[in-house]
């Protein structure tokens, strides 16, 4: 008999904050911060640009509960970016908007990743979706199968 995987994940996403009518990055991530710490709470972080947001789930028993997480978090931030004239977007790279002119959020860590990369951070203007799993408790091979089934799309690194 096959042994049964049990594992819990949490899932990180980043989203780019965009003006509705002209479609480009907006560095406000102050004004999302300010309503999406009192909702979002500790699941609501700011990226090294401004025009970036990361969402994360909390630990999440299996993909049921962490798709529904996913889908409840991405909506709120939806509200907390139309209260405040703006949109969210899921990209890999803005199609326009430029790099440069992007604000660069304040804090050690980003000083220090500016310091060590120069313009190869500031160039890195969206991430990606990170999966974390017990790799003690289950296969990866496992994880996505299930994953697949729940109706995610994932693909692993090259």
């Amino acid at each position: 008999m096959a042994k049964d995987h049990v594992y819990t994940l949490g899932i990180e996403e980043e989203f780019a904050i965009v003006d509705p009518e002209t479609r480009e990055l907006r560095s406000h991530i102050q004004e999302i911060l300010e309503g999406g710490k009192v909702l979002l709470k500790e699941q609501i972080k700011p990226e090294m640009h401004q025009s970036v947001v990361e969402l994360g789930t909390e630990i999440c028993d299996d993909i049921e509960h962490a798709r529904k997480h996913v889908v409840d978090l991405r909506s709120k931030l939806a509200q907390l970016a139309g209260e405040r004239g703006l949109k969210i977007a899921s990209m890999g790279t803005h199609p326009f908007s430029h790099w440069r002119d992007q604000l660069i959020t304040e804090g050690e860590r980003y000083a220090q990743i500016l310091k060590d990369m120069h313009s190869l951070a500031r160039a890195n203007l969206m991430g990606k979706v990170t999966l974390q799993w017990d790799e003690e408790r289950t296969t990866l091979d496992a994880l996505l199968a299930k994953m697949a089934y729940s109706g995610f799309r994932a693909t692993t690194p090259a």
